[in-house]
This record gives structure tokens, C-alpha cells and sequence, in this order.
């Protein structure tokens, strides 16, 4: 794969926008990448009073708020608020995320063998 540059202004309204019109107010847009890469890089966008319901771990996991605000909530019941311009690991263990206002986040993990 060609070297591309992302324009994450751009990206992040357009997950946003998506999140907006979709019934369950989320949208989700993966990073293109090379086959072999060992990062996933995938865009979210939550529409505010929505949320991205209970998953498990993806594994070794970092996200990014682009813009907007949301709560990463554990189900130890840790809640750690964020807004644009953070950056926080993913818990080890099942967690969702709440949008307070429209959202778009950036999740960068190891892909799993």
C-alpha cells in the first residue's frame, strides 16, 4: 500500500455526520492499511445520548477523541471522562463508551494473531 496521509479533521466530522443520521447513532470507518499490518486503526463516531455498547477488550488498545466528549465506563465500575484531544488505554476488560455530545474517536490496537 501507497504511503497516504489521513486528514483526521475531515475524518472525524465525516464519522460524526454518519453517527447523526444513523439509527443506532454510531458509525465506524477502518483505516486502510497493509494486509500484513499489525495495527488496526479504526474511526468511531458516537451521536450524542448514544453509546457504543458493552464489548469485550480488542486487546492491547489505545483511543484518541477527536472531537466531542464521552465516558469510557469499565464493568469494575471505573468511569474515566475524555474529551477532544485525549488519549487513553482501553481497560482490560468489558467496557462501553458513553457520548455526551456527538463524538468522533480514533482506536488504534494490536491486531490479535
Amino acid at each position: 500500500m501507497d504511503f497516504v496521509a489521513l486528514d483526521l479533521s475531515r475524518f472525524g466530522s465525516s464519522l460524526m455526520e454518519d453517527a447523526g443520521a444513523a439509527p443506532n447513532g454510531l458509525a465506524t470507518q477502518r483505516v486502510p492499511a497493509d494486509d500484513d499490518a499489525h495495527l488496526r486503526v479504526i474511526g468511531i463516531g458516537i451521536a450524542a445520548g448514544h453509546e457504543l455498547p458493552e464489548h469485550d477488550n480488542p486487546g492491547e488498545a489505545m483511543l484518541q477523541v477527536l472531537s466531542g466528549s464521552v465516558t469510557l465506563h469499565s464493568v469494575d465500575g471505573r468511569a474515566v471522562p475524555l474529551t477532544a484531544g485525549m488519549l487513553a488505554p482501553i481497560p482490560q476488560a468489558r467496557h462501553h463508551i458513553e457520548a455526551h455530545e456527538t463524538s468522533a474517536l480514533l482506536l488504534v490496537q494490536v491486531a490479535r494473531a
